[in-house]
């Protein structure tokens, strides 16, 4: 993997702000919401199975990672639209759920009993793979494993894990790997 396949797992190229305020609006909400500029929008530091989150008191809305691929953006309105409803309302009740399916939110943003789209699949499936990104401290190749024991580590720490070998310079153990993506 080079560089340039790395690149875009690190850009945050979708506007999120953007995103909330068309949600904001064209959604005819019930109850008012907080309008864009009072709002944080924030990815989320690592792709986990939560796609995004609300917090309302702090007025903070994170988003997973995964909706920086192009092939999910056709779906993140529904996520933003399902996470501004949390400023109405607490958890999923049965009013949420029938006010997301009446401005047309798609099934897998109501309830997360409804399978997800064959793209978000898709997608989840490649990015559960890119663990983490790291760089050869040898002489700064990009390295994304497959799979790997450095699950547990934290985004900067570093490893002087001796399989971990530099496919460009050969460099191998001793040397400190360094995490650098999300």
């Amino acid at each position: 993997m080079t560089y340039q396949d790395v690149l875009p797992m690190l850009s945050t190229a979708v506007d999120l702000r953007a995103i909330y305020k068309t949600v904001y609006d064209t959604v005819p909400w019930p109850e008012p919401v907080p309008p864009p500029e009072e709002i944080a929008l924030r990815w989320k530091c690592k792709v986990t199975r939560v796609l995004g989150s609300c917090y309302p008191c702090k007025r903070i809305i994170t988003i997973n990672p995964l909706y920086n691929d192009s092939r999910l953006r056709g779906e993140i309105k529904d996520l933003m639209t399902h996470e501004v409803g949390h400023f109405i309302w607490q958890g999923h009740p049965v009013t949420f759920k029938s006010f997301l399916r009446s401005v047309g939110v798609a099934p897998h943003y109501v309830s997360s009993s409804s399978p997800p789209s064959a793209a978000f699949q898709a997608v989840y499936a490649e990015h559960s793979l890119r663990h983490y990104i790291w760089k050869c401290p040898a002489c700064g190749a990009i390295y994304v494993p497959a799979d790997g024991p450095w699950q547990s580590m934290q985004k900067g720490e570093e490893t002087a894990d001796p399989q971990m070998e530099c496919s460009r310079c050969l460099s191998k153990g001793g040397a400190l790997w360094k995490r650098l993506g999300c």
